[in-house]
């Protein structure tokens, strides 16, 4: 089977997972949870919702381990407008977020920081668009971001004992650093395609299955649920790009050739 046919396999997948995810989610929130915000005794949705993510997950990563295993570099990202507007939108998305989060949280410095990230993304999506390569310190920042912020969510969920509030948007959190961790060896030459499209992919579903999360919350957490969902729509279209068929069938440049060694003279010859 040729590796374009895992690629449109990875991305069916991708788009029936974030609604499945999504609706399911909503369903326990709407329909499974207690007056106290706790799963319901009895309910079995905490089970389905755990068999879900595993499957999607364990299918996600063999389809993944079919993919193209060559070194990534930025030439697998392609310059097309049909790319940039997702991961611009996604970037701007983020933008607007942690500009609210300058307004309405405790830690301003933190969102400012975000603020100056989203910008680099940006900035980065319009370079592959005009066909420059990326500095990985474009990336570097929103790293760096997402990682201070991981850490000070976990602080956070620490006074919360009910897991299933927080389990998702974890897990997004979690796949949305190490995709943009993975997209910055890309810079290098050395970019893994594999394990970028899988932590890519899983971003973007655990980012669908957190969004009835915020949207229960309402406006209290408008600017959260642009900051993810901005980075899940920028992760997953920079998964895409990855999956493109001229990215899946590239072959690795055949070696040079070297000119045979000519025979020396022989000894004594008259």
């Amino acid at each position: 089977m040729k590796k374009t046919v895992y690629a449109v396999l990875i991305g069916v997948l991708t788009g029936v997972s974030c609604i499945a995810g999504a609706f399911l989610r909503q369903y326990q929130l709407a329909r499974c949870m207690d007056e106290a915000g706790l799963l319901a005794r009895g309910s079995s949705m905490g089970y389905v919702l755990a068999a879900f993510v595993a499957v999607v997950l364990g299918l996600l990563a063999i389809l993944c381990s079919r993919l193209n295993r060559l070194p990534g570099t930025e030439r697998c990202f392609s310059p097309a407008a049909g790319y940039l507007v997702p991961t611009a939108v996604g970037a701007g998305a983020m933008l607007l977020g942690c500009a609210l989060g300058l307004f309405s949280e405790e830690l301003p410095g933190l969102y400012l920081a975000g603020a100056v990230a989203a910008i680099f993304l940006l900035v980065a999506a319009f370079l592959r668009y005009f066909g420059k390569n990326v500095n990985f310190l474009l990336l570097l920042l929103p790293s760096l971001f997402l990682v201070v912020k991981l850490f000070l969510d976990f602080k956070g969920w620490s006074y919360d004992p009910a897991v299933i509030d927080f389990c998702f948007l974890l897990l997004a959190s979690i796949c949305t650093l190490l995709s943009v961790v993975n997209l910055t060896a890309f810079c290098f030459g050395v970019g893994k395609r594999r394990a970028t499209v899988f932590w890519c992919m899983a971003a973007g579903i655990f980012t669908a299955m957190t969004l009835p999360d915020f949207l229960h919350a309402g406006s209290a957490r408008m600017g959260e649920l642009l900051i993810y969902g901005g980075l899940g729509v920028w992760c997953v279209s920079s998964g895409l790009q990855l999956l493109r068929g001229c990215v899946q069938n590239e072959q690795p440049a055949p070696e040079p050739e070297t000119p045979p060694e000519e025979a020396p003279d022989g000894d004594g010859e008259q």
